[in-house]
């Protein structure tokens, strides 16, 4: 039994698949020799090819993210850090009312204790420097209280009177104990001196009294 390629037309022999005259696949169905074409591709449908990524773009978005500032970049959404709770403000205890009026008294009291001792210290260079006006032309060893208290009287101390702006001299002279009290407000002067239980007032007893001191 002879068979014809169904392309070309050509007698091919039996038991062949392939026609020798155009390269074409032979196929025997029933008693009929035809040509059976190769299989076509499978085609993907058009919804497959919209879910593809299109490269191109994909590339030209990945040039245009690249060029961008790091700060614009998209980047992967990191979990907030938990902010650590601030501690709640403690309440201010109110101090007991005796506790108040012995802080602001002592405050009172340094403030006062300074302002004592810097008068104190003022009166006393003040004093220690001035001179007491003797009408004499003689000629004194001492030129000043300073220099008389420290070559006639021993064991001297002063005290201060802020509120009344006096300035007491204690010591002792030719054996007996003395108190030489000033007033030093504006301007200085001697009002008393106490030697012994004896108080001279006098002008007079004063000068001749400080006059043994300066000699």
């Amino acid at each position: 039994m002879t068979r014809k390629c169904s392309s070309c037309n050509a007698v091919v022999d039996e038991g062949m698949r392939i026609c020798p005259n155009c390269g074409r696949l032979l196929s025997s169905i029933g008693d009929k020799h035809e040509y059976q074409p190769e299989r076509p591709r499978r085609t993907r449908p058009a919804s497959a090819k919209l879910q593809q990524p299109d490269k191109g773009r994909s590339r030209k978005r990945s040039a245009a993210e690249h060029k961008r500032p790091a700060a614009a970049r998209p980047s992967a959404v990191r979990p907030a850090a938990k902010k650590k709770k601030a501690p709640p403000p403690q309440e201010t205890r109110e101090l007991p009312i005796w506790t108040r009026i012995i802080k602001r008294a002592a405050t009172a009291a340094l403030i006062l204790a300074a302002v004592y001792f810097a008068l104190f210290g003022l009166q006393v260079l003040r004093i220690k420097h001035s001179s007491y006006q003797f009408d004499t032309q003689m000629k004194l060893s001492a030129s000043n209280y300073g220099e008389a208290f420290a070559n006639s009287v021993t064991d001297g101390s002063w005290s201060y009177n802020p509120f009344a702006f006096k300035m007491t001299y204690s010591g002792v002279h030719d054996g007996q104990e003395i108190e030489i009290r000033f007033s030093a407000a504006f301007s200085l002067d001697v009002k008393s001196i106490l030697v012994g239980k004896e108080e001279k007032t006098e002008r007079e007893q004063i000068h001749n009294y400080l006059m043994g001191l300066f000699i």
